[in-house]
């Protein structure tokens, strides 16, 4: 039986849709393989089948964590990709696959790293959230992000959709924030002077209602401090309760548990390159998002 090479350029970008593609073609030469060694039309030393079983497992493994992974941005310090609702940031208790983990699967395939991958989280989206999820590829890069985000040098832009106008269509919220670490939510005060909110930090959000749609309010968000749930928060606070957001006042969830709430863009001086860049990210198309398309 002759041998079946795939053979890639060296200087072929490789995408993560064409890495699925490839995977793909090599499971299907490994059945087809298999078929005929399993009726007895080919004949494959015990120890070499077994390797193959194994390579082809790995690859499956590859191939589920790079399913549904969208590259915004790449460059050797940084990467940043399109997060799906659902998909947790960095690992909790569940012991779910993670975003990082999808993200280092598709480093370890199109770099060819045969050992640990570094990945620096730089920030974090909730679970329910989608967005651009930027990461560091390099230690150096994720001081220097640390940095920009703790000098609030980072432009960050969000979309929400509620059910409720604002009473004020264009302003700041401006309150103290303290996270109930019992029930994970966040508690929103006007001041931090009373024994109850003497340890709530101060969140600052400019908003702004951007449309109005079939009785859905499409609201942008830029808020400029980075506390615990604090867009959930503070628009809950003001009556204005995200769709699907059960934890803060919305009546019923949307149906794959997503939350309406979005980053649609960061926008920085890159820490290396030191020149603006600006990575962004479109909502969904589905409920509560749609009315809002022709915007997107």
């Amino acid at each position: 039986m002759p041998f079946i090479f795939l053979k890639v350029k060296p200087d072929l970008p490789l995408k993560e849709e064409y890495i699925i593609t490839e995977t793909q073609k090599v499971f299907f030469l490994f059945s087809k393989l298999n078929e005929l060694y399993s009726k007895g039309f080919c004949h494959l030393q015990e120890s070499f089948y077994l390797s193959l079983l194994i390579i082809v497992s790995i690859m499956e493994q590859a191939l589920s964590q790079l399913k549904n992974l969208r590259i915004l941005y790449e460059d050797n310090h940084l990467i940043a990709i399109h997060k799906l609702p659902g998909w947790l940031a960095q690992g909790d208790e569940t012991g779910d696959l993670t975003a990082a983990d999808r993200v280092k699967a598709y480093i370890k395939v199109r770099y060819k790293k045969p050992g640990d991958v570094f990945l620096g989280i730089i920030h974090r989206l909730d679970r329910p959230v989608g967005g651009v999820l930027l990461f560091a590829r390099t230690s150096k890069a994720l001081t220097r992000m640390n940095d920009l985000f703790r000098n609030r040098e980072i432009n960050k832009t969000y979309l929400a959709v509620t059910k409720e106008r604002p009473k004020i269509e264009k302003g700041k919220l401006s309150n103290y924030l303290l996270k109930d670490k019992d029930f994970n939510k966040t508690k929103v005060f006007e001041s931090n002077q009373s024994s109850r909110s003497k340890n709530a930090k101060l969140a600052e959000t400019d908003y702004q209602l951007e449309a109005v749609a079939d009785g859905h309010f499409l609201f942008q968000l830029n808020p400029i401090t980075g506390r615990p749930h604090q867009l959930r928060a503070q628009l809950a606070h003001i009556g204005c309760p995200i769709v699907g957001d059960l934890k803060y006042g919305f009546p019923t969830p949307i149906n794959d548990a997503s939350i309406a709430l979005h980053c649609s863009a960061l926008s920085f001086i890159h820490p290396v390159k030191k020149e603006r860049i600006t990575i962004e990210s479109t909502p969904p198309k589905t409920m509560p998002w749609s009315p809002f398309r022709q915007l997107f």
